[in-house]
């Protein structure tokens, strides 16, 4: 039994309902918690004597592998019913829920790896730091902090990027209500002067780099897949496709793009450390020719960004990963 776990506030993400289709062609059984629409299902987790399983939708199952479709946050939208009038407190129940089983079923085969797995390789830091060592290149510098006068020793440049996920809810003291709080990666000059935010709130602070193409990867094992979207930008501007097609609105254009093999080879051993099996890994080209390693993305998605014939590759190494794993 496959259990997976697809966050999304209505339906299922596109690259769950394609996997769905072929799950139900192999006859393989799957089951779907969605935490962000926690309301509209019917779960249960269950410990009797010695035994611990699922209820779904009052089917019992216990699940021989877990695989996430995307990572579960619950500081992101999820559905909070009218009559909680306490929804941070809610948030914490149902993050204590997913906890409760991780860990019941922790002993089984995970998806692209455990959740610690997982949260090591979204650590920005570590997971550069580490490439580095695998002889990938990476940033100069990454430096996670509030704004103080020792940031003056790298550079008096940077990419400030958010520390954590770009989007969350939170309550806003203004409003007195739960607000979405949206953060975008941009340059940053030190000597424009420091703004308050900078000064109280730890960001990432990154080297800048001027790149003439994004990278966008897809590894299921040891196959990968690549994309790659040009960056026609203004001189050493060094924003990111996320912000050219969210804020921008400008479209963006991936093409199949073949990476190279010290670089492949450089990037599934880094995974292999990471103990994780699946990632979208992104770098981005210089004009000379490097690619910088500069994200793992381990839940990232593969939708969108390759051709169908790419897809379908994709998703029969997907079906082959799982198969071993899925006892009836």
């Amino acid at each position: 039994m496959l259990l997976i776990f697809c966050s999304k506030l209505i339906g299922n993400n596109k690259s769950t309902l394609i996997l769905q289709e072929e799950f139900k062609k192999e006859n393989i059984l799957f089951e779907i918690i969605n935490p962000h629409a926690f309301v509209g299902g019917n779960y249960a987790l269950v410990q009797k004597n010695s035994e611990i399983f699922l209820n779904v939708s009052g089917k019992r199952i216990k699940p021989t592998i877990i695989y996430f479709a995307n990572n579960w946050r619950c500081d992101s939208i999820i559905n909070i019913p009218k009559c909680i009038n306490f929804p941070g407190a809610y948030r914490m129940r149902i993050y204590q829920f997913m906890q409760d089983i991780r860990f019941a079923f922790e002993d089984i085969f995970w998806i692209p790896g455990k959740y610690e797995s997982i949260e090591r390789g979204d650590s920005k830091p570590t997971v550069l730091n580490l490439a580095h060592s695998f002889g990938l290149s990476t940033p100069v510098f990454t430096c996670n902090s509030k704004y103080d006068d020792n940031l003056k020793n790298f550079s008096e440049r940077f990419y400030k990027k958010n520390l954590g996920s770009p989007f969350v809810i939170s309550f806003s003291k203004t409003k007195g209500a739960e607000v979405g709080v949206t953060t975008t990666n941009i340059s940053f000059d030190l000597n424009d002067g420091i703004k308050e935010e900078a000064i109280f709130q730890p960001w990432q602070w990154q080297e800048p780099i001027s790149f003439v193409a994004q990278v966008r990867c897809f590894v299921v094992n040891n196959k990968i897949w690549a994309a790659k979207w040009n960056n026609i930008a203004e001189s050493n501007e060094s924003s990111d496709y996320r912000y050219k097609n969210q804020i921008k609105k400008e479209k963006i254009i991936w093409s199949e793009y073949k990476l190279p093999a010290d670089v492949s080879i450089a990037t599934i051993a880094l995974m292999k450390k990471l103990s994780l099996s699946i990632a979208s890994p992104e770098f981005l080209l210089l004009d000379d020719g490097t690619h910088v390693f500069i994200d793992l993305n381990p839940t990232g998605d593969w939708c969108g960004f390759f051709s169908e014939e790419v897809n379908r590759e994709i998703i029969l190494a997907l079906i082959e990963t799982f198969k071993p794993y899925c006892f009836y």
